[in-house]
C-alpha cells in the first residue's frame, strides 16, 4: 500500500514538484492558460499574476492590481471516466516600488473521489537593483486521500473492517513550502530567469516512519521580448523519483500578440510550444487569448506525444479569466513603466486614428448614397406623369426599402451607434415627402440616439475625472491609463473624442520631451 498514492498522482500540474516529476503516465499542466501555453516557459517572462506560482521576482513586473481565476480538465475523456481538474485563483497588489508587490494565490488539484492537493501561497516580489527583481513565496501545502475500505493480506484475504497503517494516523498531511525567484532584466529585450521551488523539500510523508519529501525544481530561463512578441526557453532541474540524480526538462515556446482593432475592440494572443524530457516525456501546447481593456481571456490546450495520455485521451485544457484594474504603479526610476505607458499610449492614439478613419468612410459612403437617391428619387419624380402614381410610389418604396437594407447590413456589421445615427436621420430625411411607413425607421433612429446620448453623457461624466485628476497632478501613467480607457469604451461607438487627440500630444511630450 505504500506505493498507492503515486498511481493516483494522474497530473504535473501539482502544487509539489514541476510536474514531469509524478511518473505516473501524465505530463506537466502547470497553472494559468497563457502559462501553459507557453509550456510552463514563464520563468523568464513572469509578468502577471501567475508569477506567484512561477517566479515570484517576476510579481515586481506587475503594474496594475490583477485578478485571475483559472479551471483545467486534465486529460479529459479517458476510457475509465476519470474527472481530473486544476482550479487555481491569484491577486497581484503593486505598491511604490521601493515596496514592492505582494500576491496571494490558492491552487486544487483533484482527482475525483480519490485524491485532492491545495497550496495556499504568499508571495513579494521587488526591484532592488537597476535591472535585478528578487521575490519569495511561502507556501501551505496540503493534500487528502481518500482513505481505501478495508485492507488485503498477501494471502489475498479481505478484511473489510481493517484500515491500511499508511492511513492509521489519518488520511491527510500538511506541512510549509518556500520559493525563491531572481529576474535580470540585460536590457530591453532580453531577460534571465531563475527559481528554486519548495527549496525545503517539505514533508508531506502520512506515517512518521517514513519520509515523502516534495522535491526541489530548479528553473531557469532566458526570455527575448518585444512589444508584441516573445520568444522563450526554459530548462527545469528536477530530481528523479526514488533517486537523488536530478532529470533535465526543456521547453521552447513563443507568443504573439495582433492588434485586432478592425476586427474586434481588442487584441488577439497566440502562442505554442514544445516541452521534451526523459522518460518518454514530450508534449505540444498551444494557446489562443483575447483581451480588450482591463479584461483578458486565455484558453490552453496541451497534448502529450508519449504516454498514456497519447491518443487515449482528448488532452488538457485550460481556461483562465484575468481582470487588471487601478491606476498604473507610479514609478518615475522604473524603464518599465516608460515602456508600458509609452506603449499604451501608441496602442490608445492607433485605435483612435482607426476609428477617425472609419468614420470619415463612412460619411463619404453616406456622402455617396444620399446623392445617389436623391438623382434616383428625381428621376422618378420627372416620370411620374408617364409612369403613373402607382408605379412611380412603388419605385420610391423599393428605393427606400433598398436604403434600410443597406442599414441593417451595416449594422449587422458592426456599424458605431453614431453613425447609425446619421445614416437613419438621412434616410427618414430623404424619403419624408414620401408616404411611406416609417415606423420601423423611426422606432430604430429613437432607440440608437438614445444610446448615442447615454455613452456621450457618459463621455462626458470620465472627461470631467480626468480633468479632476489632472487638477490633483495625478501621475502620467494614471492618466495615459484614463484616456485609454476612454478610447476603448467610446471610439468604435462614435463618440466625439477629438478633446482626446489634443491631450495625446501633450502626454506624449511628458512621456518623451523633446
Amino acid at each position: 500500500m505504500k506505493k498507492f498514492w503515486p498511481a493516483i498522482f494522474l497530473s504535473c500540474s501539482t502544487v509539489f514538484s514541476a510536474a514531469p516529476l509524478v511518473r505516473a503516465s501524465f505530463e506537466e499542466t502547470g497553472i494559468g492558460a497563457r502559462a501553459t501555453a507557453l509550456g510552463g516557459a514563464f520563468t523568464a517572462i513572469a509578468d502577471d499574476v501567475h508569477a506567484v506560482y512561477y517566479n515570484p521576482a517576476g510579481l515586481a513586473q506587475v503594474q496594475r492590481k490583477e485578478l485571475s481565476a483559472s479551471y483545467g480538465l486534465e486529460n479529459t475523456g479517458l476510457s475509465d471516466g476519470s474527472k481530473i481538474s486544476n482550479s487555481y485563483g491569484a491577486y497581484a497588489h503593486p505598491f511604490a516600488s521601493r515596496i514592492g508587490t505582494i500576491g496571494l494565490s490558492w491552487q486544487q488539484f483533484t482527482a475525483e473521489n480519490l485524491y485532492k492537493e491545495r497550496a495556499l501561497s504568499f508571495a513579494y516580489g521587488r526591484k532592488f537593483a537597476r535591472k535585478i527583481f528578487l521575490g519569495a513565496a511561502v507556501k501551505h501545502l496540503s493534500r487528502e486521500f481518500t482513505a481505501p475500505v478495508g485492507t488485503v493480506d498477501n494471502s489475498g484475504f479481505i478484511d473489510a473492517s481493517g484500515i491500511d497503517s499508511i492511513y492509521a494516523g489519518g488520511n491527510s498531511k500538511s506541512n510549509a513550502g518556500l520559493d525563491l525567484g531572481i529576474l535580470w532584466k540585460a536590457n530591453d529585450k532580453y531577460t534571465v530567469g531563475a527559481m528554486v521551488q519548495d527549496i525545503n523539500e517539505p514533508d508531506l510523508a502520512l506515517t512518521g516512519s517514513s519520509r515523502d519529501s516534495a522535491p526541489m525544481v530548479i528553473r531557469s530561463g532566458i526570455a527575448y521580448q518585444e512589444r508584441r512578441f516573445t520568444l522563450a526557453g526554459q530548462l527545469n532541474a528536477v530530481k528523479s523519483a526514488g533517486s537523488l540524480n536530478r532529470e533535465a526538462f526543456a521547453a521552447l515556446a513563443c507568443e504573439k500578440w495582433v492588434d485586432s482593432t478592425r476586427f474586434t475592440r481588442g487584441d488577439l494572443g497566440f502562442r505554442g510550444s514544445f516541452s521534451a524530457g526523459p522518460r518518454s516525456f514530450s508534449q505540444v501546447a498551444l494557446g489562443l487569448s483575447y483581451r480588450i481593456g482591463a479584461i483578458q481571456m486565455d484558453y490552453g490546450f496541451l497534448m502529450p506525444l508519449k504516454g498514456v495520455g497519447f491518443g487515449s485521451s482528448q488532452g488538457n485544457h485550460r481556461m483562465t479569466l484575468s481582470f487588471r484594474f487601478g491606476n498604473i504603479n507610479p514609478d518615475s526610476d522604473s524603464e518599465i513603466v516608460t515602456r508600458e505607458t509609452g506603449s499604451i499610449l501608441k496602442k490608445s492614439e492607433q485605435e483612435l486614428e482607426y476609428y477617425s478613419r472609419e468614420s470619415a468612410g463612412t460619411a463619404r459612403e453616406l456622402a455617396d448614397r444620399k446623392m445617389s437617391a436623391e438623382r434616383a428619387i428625381e428621376d422618378i419624380q420627372s416620370r411620374r406623369m408617364s409612369e403613373g402614381n402607382a408605379v412611380s410610389d412603388k419605385r420610391i418604396r423599393n428605393l427606400f426599402e433598398a436604403e434600410m437594407e443597406w442599414y441593417w447590413s451595416s449594422k449587422s456589421k458592426g456599424m458605431p451607434v453614431g453613425n447609425r445615427v446619421k445614416a437613419l436621420a438621412q434616410i427618414l430625411s430623404l424619403f419624408a415627402a414620401h408616404p411611406l411607413n416609417f415606423d420601423s425607421a423611426r422606432k430604430e433612429h429613437s432607440v440608437c440616439a438614445s444610446e448615442l446620448a447615454r455613452l456621450e453623457s457618459k463621455f462626458l461624466s470620465d472627461w470631467e475625472s480626468y480633468l479632476r485628476a489632472l487638477s490633483r497632478e495625478v501621475g502620467v501613467t494614471s492618466r495615459v491609463q484614463m484616456i485609454s480607457d476612454m478610447i476603448s469604451r467610446y471610439a468604435s461607438a462614435g463618440v466625439d473624442l477629438s478633446r482626446l487627440k489634443e491631450e495625446i500630444k501633450v502626454l506624449r511630450e511628458e512621456i518623451n520631451p523633446s
